[in-house]
């Protein structure tokens, strides 16, 4: 038997005795509960789900039996037909206890409550012997793998020593998403194998591709495993099963990272009709010679190395050669059938650490690969895959390692799949900035696979000169006197002043262009910048000899072509010229990008005065776009063409797109202005200019931000619809301004800037309906985030985050902050906070701003953000310890929802709680605590936890004088809630006037409305309203008494709204509102539009 065939065994065997169980606690309940209702058409159901999941493991039998099985496959083949006996025992008493049939007298109902107790015994003794096959599954499926691997299967051949032990197996399944789980088995496509030595190998099946990477299918993991770190686990020959774990997309959010594709972006397209050279046969070309690239495509193999100088047009070239299709047509000869992947990288000199590292680049080309072929992360990252698949990684923030990632890039040589070739394009291995000989060495080991083959750009660096010397090259400078010809031509012959000077001298044009090319020396950036110092000077009618002088006083040398540019300032120019040079450097040093509105608000010295007395008013769209074109027309005068500006193109600083005025980003005309302005004697030079004044680069970056902010357009950062919110950036560009400031400038920001930010929030998001000012709101909330920021150990950039957060309607708090291991306020966080806080207009404040929108970041139906972080885990712990009965020593085990859950029960059930005393005495806290609910629970128009059946967390409750443990459903936790605030607020003559009785009704029917769409969710909320009905009408028979009736009229008056129950009245029969327990649940069980708060706004016409 094949080994994924008997781990496809193993799941069928694994989805019964999982459904079994499920069917077994729902029976033992039942049978043991007075008060619990099931109805017979969901017991039928469950009993029909049962015998389908039976019929699909006799299928799967049948199937894998073909040749004589060894007897560790027969011993498999037993256990399934065990389990298949078992279940139909199972359905048997199922049949027997609940008499299932359509319609049912009074004596079935006295009859079923007799065999409920009857039948008790037996449902123990099914409930003792599936346990007992669960505990054989994994120990069977282990010994067949391991007698699968002693008689050395290929497939299994990558855990080379026979004498390795497996002893844990994660396998994958699919199926399709049109079938119910229960009905139909999921197919085994791919599993990750454990040896004794911790050492993991991967396999994946024919048709795992097509099942890895296509959608509409339905995925689960089973983990069977005897190690004892599967802490998880029952016992530890149990084995789990998870459904719906998308790995592969936490492996490529691990990998992914903001900039990952900026630098492609800012490269220029290459000038029209330039480059096609590079198509042609090299030995039509009598002045250069260059290998063949064309053919290199086809047929070539290892790597090519296109070399130049600095601003040779390399970038331009290999975008050109990326998105050219005849790029991707020649590489489809020489990948013939298989499939062709194209990962590339741009390094950047100027960016952020990750731009310009052996990470990010590993980083990003594995990105592009798994975003392709999604069954290769199985293959690359197996160690990561089974900590995912299995639970161990379940909810955190998946952080990979250099080594993970590094070794997953070595893998790619040995066990990359026959029908794949990947084609790598690699840009400015001159701009890394790690140790070039080790890159260097990665590719040439990588290329050693005929499946992969790099194209890479640098300068003539002598690391590269060394290590590619014997590759296919070209030399850039040497091929680009055409396209220089090409490009000054098509700028110099179309100026209207040139055209007219050569119907008077014919041949000026000609040249001036032949002098361009002399000294250009094949360096295209050399010539941009000539041609575009001609264009001015035309536009002042120069003649042809001062033009002719103007060449040659340019220095043909790039550096000492900057030199003559900042030389040929005015002099009344060359103190803002030193400014934006040293604000656009040291914003570049931080890595925080510069636009071109807040450097309108940095000329200035007197920063405090700019930031604290700057109004907050909005700008006009006429009047920012005028700001903006005159900053940009005093850069353009005053750094001599060494800066230029760019509209955003990147979503994370997008602002509205409808807006009239996009951002542009203020930057280095090229990477060597940099290296120019960071010579010693340059840098020397240009700080001079502005040591006597006040200028200080920082405070000019962190002042003009709080400028910019103020007079931003409301409707830009207050939209939470947006794919990547504006307010973000905002924030985050305060917080890395603080960790690149000096101490002295640190604490004086901190006092003044950053205080000023919050102040600002606070006036964009005022809300006057539950503070009489910003500045009271303003208090509020300081104090509030004060409190948890002390509980909770924060540190100043966290509390910072945090107090402005609690105001705003921003949704990506997870996607952002948890990816900022510095600041790391997380939607956990914001629970926290939400649960502790005392101050109702603060909680209704958060709950109004929480998103219900389909990406909200609060729903359990993510991953989440689990309770890893220690101090987080800590105030768990202390919270609900006396209320659980689980190892609250785990945290892998509690989530966000968990700790609602928590919160939910202590608030509805244990009265004398401070939780309770605190939400009950208020309207607004009823009211805030809903919607912070719905908030998790809400998504895209659907309950969040259908797709997490039985969700539950374990109490601890006092039954009969002994404190017992209870698996307590969320359904039911919610169902109890609504009842217990309904209660209080139509009990409350205070609530009903206040408008708070109408608000509960409202989000009571939303509830509804989510839950009615699961049907196992909608059976188990109404069964929670009849035993609470039950509950109430004990609790009123018990007081009827004439002593006290008088004590009790209120509270029963109360109940009797709570349920809809009033005096009776003439009305038509059908409407008649009855009296009888039973008739009520029969009512409750036929529609659920009838509850109390139901029937309330259908009363008052909501």
């Amino acid at each position: 038997m094949e080994p994924l065939t008997a781990l496809s065994l193993a799941s069928s065997i694994a989805q019964l005795l999982d459904f079994s169980a499920k069917v077994l606690r729902q029976a033992k309940s039942t049978a043991s509960d007075q008060h619990t209702e099931i109805s017979p058409r969901q017991i039928g159901e469950m009993a029909s789900d049962l015998m389908q999941v039976a019929k699909s493991l006799r299928a799967d039998l049948s199937t894998r039996t073909s040749r004589k099985p060894t007897q560790e496959e027969q011993d498999l083949c037993n256990l399934a037909r065990q389990c298949n006996i078992g279940a139909a025992e199972l359905i048997t008493v199922l049949q027997k206890v609940f008499n299932i049939k359509p319609d049912r007298s009074r004596w079935d109902n006295l009859r079923q409550a007799f065999l409920k107790g009857w039948h008790e015994e037996a449902i123990d003794k099914l409930r003792r012997k599936l346990e007992e096959y669960r505990s054989q599954l994994t120990l069977r499926v282990l010994l067949v793998l391991n007698a699968s691997f002693r008689a050395h299967d290929a497939k299994l051949d990558q855990l080379q020593n026979g004498r390795k032990e497996i002893v844990e197996v994660v396998s994958l399944n699919y199926q399709n998403l049109s079938s119910q789980m229960q009905r139909q088995h999921a197919e085994t496509v791919a599993a990750i194998f454990t040896a004794r030595d911790g050492t993991t190998s991967s396999l994946i099946s024919n048709q795992g591709t097509q099942y890895l990477n296509r959608p509409g299918l339905y995925g689960s993991s089973t983990t069977y495993g005897q190690l004892n770190e599967l802490s998880e686990f029952r016992s530890p020959s149990d084995f789990v099963t998870r459904l719906g774990i998308d790995h592969v997309r936490v492996v490529l959010n691990s990998l992914h990272f903001r900039g990952i594709t900026e630098r492609r972006g800012t490269i220029l397209d290459a000038h029209k009709d330039t480059f096609e050279w590079v198509w042609q046969d090299r030995s039509h070309d009598e002045e250069a010679q260059w290998d063949d690239l064309k053919g290199w495509l086809e047929q070539g193999s290892g790597c090519y190395w296109l070399s130049g100088k600095a601003g040779s047009g390399k970038s331009s070239l290999m975008k050109y050669l990326e998105e050219d299709s005849r790029t991707m047509a020649s590489l489809k000869l020489w990948s013939g059938a298989t499939e062709l992947i194209t990962p590339s990288f741009y390094f950047w000199y100027a960016g952020s650490e990750l731009q310009k590292s052996q990470i990010g680049l590993l980083r990003s080309l594995l990105h592009d690969i798994l975003s392709r072929r999604s069954d290769l992360c199985h293959v690359l990252f197996p160690d990561v895959c089974r900590s995912i698949l299995s639970g161990k990684l379940r909810g955190q923030s998946l952080e990979l390692t250099h080594a993970e990632i590094k070794s997953a890039f070595s893998k790619l040589m040995s066990l990359l799949p026959k029908d794949v070739r990947i084609f790598f394009f690699v840009d400015g291995l001159d701009e890394y900035s790690g140790n070039h000989n080790e890159i260097c060495d990665l590719f040439s080991q990588v290329t050693q696979s005929e499946s992969i083959k790099i194209l890479l750009s640098s300068r003539p660096i002598p690391v590269c000169v060394e290590k590619f010397s014997t590759s296919p090259m070209l030399r850039l400078q040497d091929l680009t006197k055409r396209d220089i010809n090409k490009y000054s031509w098509d700028k110099l012959g179309s100026n209207a002043t040139l055209k007219g000077m050569e119907s008077v001298e014919p041949g000026v044009t000609a040249q001036l262009i032949d002098s361009i090319m002399s000294k250009a020396c094949g360096v295209f950036l050399w010539v941009v910048l000539v041609v575009q110092r001609l264009i001015n000077s035309l536009q002042n009618y120069e003649t042809m000899e001062e033009l002719a002088k103007e060449i040659d006083r340019l220095p043909s040398d790039l550096e000492q072509l900057y030199e003559h540019m900042l030389g040929s300032q005015k002099p009344e120019h060359r103190v803002l010229g030193s400014k934006y040079l040293q604000l656009v450097l040291r914003s570049m040093e931080m890595g925080i990008d510069l636009y071109l509105l807040q450097l309108s608000y940095a000329e200035g010295d007197d920063y405090k005065a700019a930031a604290l007395k700057c109004p907050i008013q909005a700008l006009s769209s006429e009047a920012e776009a005028w700001r903006c074109q005159f900053t940009e027309g005093r850069l353009r005068s005053r750094c001599c063409g060494l800066i230029e500006t760019r509209p955003v193109v990147h979503a994370w600083y997008s602002r509205d797109a409808a807006r009239a005025n996009p951002d542009k980003k203020v930057e280095f005309f090229h990477r060597t202005v940099v290296e120019f302005l960071q010579l010693e004697n340059i840098w020397k030079e240009l700080t001079s200019l502005t040591a006597e004044s006040q200028f200080h680069p920082d405070q000019a970056l962190i002042s003009s931000a709080i400028s910019e902010f103020k007079a931003a357009p409301l409707q830009s950062v207050a939209n939470p619809g947006q794919e990547q919110n504006p307010l973000l950036w905002r924030l985050f560009r305060m917080l890395e301004y603080q960790r690149h400031f000096g101490t002295d400038t640190r604490e004086e920001s901190r006092q003044l800037y950053m205080h000023e930010f919050k102040r600002v929030i606070q006036s964009y998001w005022h809300d006057p309906s539950l503070f009489a000012s910003p500045d009271e709101e303003f208090e509020a909330i300081k104090l509030s985030a004060g409190s948890t920021a002390r509980r909770l150990k924060l540190t100043f950039d966290e509390e910072f985050a945090l107090s402005c957060l609690m105001r705003t309607p921003v949704d990506d708090l997870y996607g952002q902050f948890a990816r900022d291991r510095r600041t790391r306020i997380t939607p956990a966080h914001m629970l926290l906070h939400f649960i502790d806080e005392k101050d109702p207009r603060i909680r209704l404040s958060m709950a109004h701003r929480v998103p219900l929108n389909q990406s909200s970041t609060y729903c359990p139906e993510t991953d989440g953000e689990f309770y890893a972080d220690e101090v987080l885990f800590d105030v768990w712990k202390d919270t609900w310890r006396e209320m659980s009965d689980d190892d609250l020593d785990e945290p892998l085990l509690h989530n966000m929802w968990d700790h609602m859950l928590y919160y939910i029960f202590t608030v509805s059930e244990v009265p004398q709680s401070a939780e309770s005393k605190i939400v009950m005495s208020s309207g607004d806290m009823m009211v805030s605590l809903l919607d912070m609910i719905l908030a998790m629970v809400h998504q895209d128009g659907r309950l969040v936890m259908a797709a997490h059946p039985n969700i539950s967390i374990t109490v601890t409750r006092m039954i009969n004088s002994t404190e017992q443990p209870e698996e307590v459903r969320d359904i039911t936790l919610i169902a109890t809630l609504l009842w217990q605030l309904w209660s209080k607020a139509s009990s409350s003559a205070t609530l009903r006037n206040t408008g708070v009785l109408e608000e509960i009704a409202v989000r009571s029917c939303e509830f509804e409305d989510l839950i009615s769409r699961q049907r196992d969710h909608q059976d188990l909320f109404i069964s929670t309203l009849q035993h609470l009905n039950a509950e109430a009408r004990q609790i009123s028979a018990v007081n009827n008494t004439p002593a006290k009736k008088a004590v009790v009229t209120e509270k029963k008056s109360g109940f009797r709204r709570l349920l809809g129950l009033g005096k009776k009245k003439k009305v038509s029969e059908g409407d008649k509102i009855q009296h009888s327990p039973e008739i009520y649940r029969t009512r409750v069980a036929s529609t659920i539009s009838e509850s109390p708060w139901r029937l309330h706004v259908a009363q008052n016409g909501g």
